[in-house]
């Protein structure tokens, strides 16, 4: 049988990326008259067998869920061309779904900006709990939701509580907007009158085993559908899609604003390594809004690598521009004409990009097992680097858990000393016989807390490689030496002084870490102009020090409150190679998504 190419399809979705009122009435009428030719066959079959009945209805559930799906595509304006035409059957549908139209849209919006992280939340809108939050509950919190997430209790209790009762009682609901509780009020009206009439016309006894069972099966397929739905989503996207799907008018105009703040922090969908080629395609139509200075580049319909999403992205909360700083006195200008070089795994010499995370003095070591095991279920293919910098407690359990992954791990320190009676120290040959792969030396918060001089980094960074571990030397200014123009010779001194008598054997047994002391942990960062220029003064400074063909070689790190927001403009700068990461790399989903757009 002949192989269907993805090209194979544009002809069959193309017709379906406008809204027509004659298809779309024409899909009404094949749910809703069957649903109701099901409710009167069901009514008619009581009186000769009760499990009949019940079989009839559970075929009208299945057109019941239909009827949630064409509420589902009028709720993001795309099944009526009128925004007044969508809210009308989104309405009516509700009523007979048992969904608020109104409070359904808000919270379907939520979903989009929020709960979509298959990375971390797992199941969409079916509440899931992250890593830190289950790990910070309280063992009642811990028992509510595991009870919760029982697939008893999801898809034989969940229906009743959902649609049955939890939208039946105004709870909850005094802090929402008022379009929202009227939304549930007049719904609710509406259900009265129509248990009214089916009793009047149909009987007590139809309403209790023909209409509440539809609605029970109904509401047991759906949460199910939803489920699996969500899971198969989560393996699409593991894999590179060969077609995106149009835009068309799902652009989800009508759906109403997300609300930002630290609530919407988890909205990235796990994507493939390389853009869908679908909206490129010139035979499909361009995504709304393309250049118009909305989806553009850069917009909400694009992820942090830039690249159109399949999912809505006008609800998350808007990309902040990284802080302005001023530029770097004293040292080199940027790349010649002032132009970004695209970013990528492999930069010029040959250097891989590395994603390392500082973890300094963060998660115990049962948290760290946790951690590491969702990042090795979780980690997609990579063409770059990464590495995690744990506390000496969790290095044992990193090297369990990630002695088959492509996650290499090290240290935050070493002693400068081979062994003996140093108490408290750890030497680079037990982390050697942990399996390190890199060893941090001369952070600043050594230099300033521990009174770590530029020799005593110079002795650690000799240990670390006599043992085969790279070390990765920080350097950076503080904020006082920068305001008076002096970071380029201020770094450059420090630079000199830790790598006084250390001779690596090859520029892959050496990196270099920038930190800017004024930007760790004050979601400042320099820009990536000031970055570049730094970096290419060390960079110079290195070819001084060891040969140009060495220096081109040697993989030089910005650290400094590097976030998803920023960390692609960052590695646009020819001669930044990644990133020394703190807070975000505790964090999983950022820590992936740092992943991803290194490559």
């Amino acid at each position: 049988m002949e192989k269907i190419q993805p090209k194979d399809w544009i002809p069959l979705i193309k017709p379906h990326t406008k809204p027509s009122v004659a298809r779309s009435l024409r899909q009404v009428a094949d749910t809703l008259l069957p649903l109701l030719a099901l409710f009167y066959l069901a009514h008619k079959a009581l009186s000769v067998s009760l499990l009949l009945a019940l079989a009839l209805d559970f075929v009208a559930a299945l057109f019941l869920v239909r009827l949630f799906i064409l509420q589902h595509d009028a709720g993001h304006g795309s099944f009526f061309p009128k925004k007044w035409m969508n809210d009308l059957l989104g309405f009516f549908a509700g009523v007979l779904t048992l969904v608020p139209y109104h409070h359904w849209q808000l919270s379907h919006a939520r979903h989009h900006a929020t709960s979509g992280n298959l990375d971390k939340r797992g199941v969409g809108d079916i509440y899931t709990m992250t890593l830190e939050e289950y790990l910070k509950a309280t063992p009642g919190e811990r028992l509510r939701y595991r009870l919760y997430r029982n697939p008893f209790v999801m898809f034989f209790l969940g229906p009743i509580y959902v649609f049955m009762l939890s939208y039946r009682l105004p709870l909850g609901y005094g802090s929402e907007k008022p379009s929202v509780r009227n939304s549930v009020a007049l719904t609710n009206l509406f259900l009265v009158l129509l248990w009214t009439g089916i009793c009047l016309g149909f009987g007590l006894k139809t309403l209790l085993l023909v209409y509440l069972p539809i609605q029970y099966f109904a509401g047991m397929v759906g949460i199910f559908l939803f489920y699996v739905q969500h899971q198969f989503e989560d393996a699409y996207w593991e894999h590179d899609p060969p077609l995106g799907a149009p835009q068309g008018r799902h652009g989800g105009e009508h759906l109403p604003q997300a609300p930002q703040g630290p609530a919407v922090a988890h909205r990235e969908h796990r994507l493939p390594p390389h853009p869908p080629p679908g909206p490129q395609d010139p035979q499909l139509p361009p995504p709304r809004g393309a250049g118009e200075g909305g989806p553009g580049e850069g917009g909400p319909h694009r992820d942090p690598q830039g690249r159109l999403s399949h999912r809505l992205r006008r609800h998350a909360p808007p990309r902040r521009k990284a802080p302005q700083t001023r530029g770097l006195q004293g040292g080199p200008p940027p790349s010649a004409g002032g132009k970004r070089r695209p970013r990528g795994c492999i930069k010029e010499g040959m250097r891989r990009v590395l994603v390392a995370g500082n973890w300094k003095m963060h998660k115990t070591p049962s948290e760290a097992r946790v951690w590491f095991a969702e990042l090795k279920r979780l980690l997609p293919p990579l063409q770059s680097e990464a590495a995690v910098l744990p506390a000496f407690p969790i290095l044992p359990v990193a090297k369990e858990v990630l002695a088959e992954t492509q996650v290499g791990y090290g240290a935050q320190d070493v002693s400068a000393h081979k062994e003996g009676a140093y108490t408290g120290e750890v030497s680079a040959r037990m982390l050697s016989d942990l399996g390190c792969r890199y060893a941090i030396v001369g952070h600043s918060e050594r230099r300033r807390y521990h009174g770590e001089t530029d020799a005593l980094v110079a002795e650690k960074a000799k240990r670390l490689l006599e043992e085969g571990i790279t070390p990765i030397l920080c350097v950076g200014e503080p904020l006082e030496v920068r305001e008076k123009g002096e970071a380029v010779p201020y770094t450059l001194r420090q630079l000199r002084g830790s790598l006084e008598g250390v001779e690596p054997p090859g520029p892959e047994a050496l990196v270099i870490a920038y930190e800017p002391v004024w930007a760790i942990g004050t979601g400042k960062n320099a820009t990536p102009e000031d970055a570049e220029a730094m970096h290419q003064a060390i960079r110079k400074a290195l070819a001084e020090r060891y040969g140009e063909a060495f220096a081109s070689r040697v993989r030089i790190l910005y650290g400094g409150s590097v976030n998803p927001k920023n960390f692609a403009d960052l590695l646009s700068m020819p001669n930044v190679d990644g990133g020394l990461v703190g807070g975000a790399s505790l964090e999983l989903e950022s820590f992936l998504a740092l992943l991803r757009i290194a490559g």
